[in-house]
């Protein structure tokens, strides 16, 4: 199996490695996948983020009551 890391940096490697072990894959819709992947995980990284400031100002108001 391959690293996606390895994919990302030698897309045409992979495909003609496809290609020469007759296969059919579809090298660019998984780029453009893992790519969807990791813009997801930077949103859900941000969101927790916040999360965790709003989780101690909560904190930190329940504290002063």
């Amino acid at each position: 199996m391959l690293d996606i890391a390895f994919i990302r940096e030698n897309p045409e490697k992979v495909i003609k490695a496809v290609q020469s072990k007759g296969l059919t894959f579809d090298v660019d819709n998984l780029l453009k996948i893992d790519e969807e992947r990791r813009t997801m995980i930077q949103e859900v990284d941000v969101l927790r983020a916040e999360q965790n400031k709003v989780s101690v100002s909560i904190a930190s108001l329940s504290g002063k009551e």
